[in-house]
């Protein structure tokens, strides 16, 4: 499989860093390219999720 077949451009995925057992943060971005190496978009007034103290 391919990252063509994972991926396809205009698709919106959602990009997640996480500990062990749980999300950090979590963001919405556009696939722009799937060539060898992903490429993603995010544009102004989007929401995300990130811890806060």
């Amino acid at each position: 499989m391919t990252d063509t077949n994972l991926f396809q451009p205009g698709t919106t995925v959602v990009r997640r860093t996480s500990t062990p057992g749980r999300v950090w943060t979590a963001m919405p971005q556009r696939v722009v390219d799937t060539g060898h190496v992903l490429t993603l978009a995010y544009w102004p007034g989007i929401e995300s999720l990130a811890p806060t103290t």
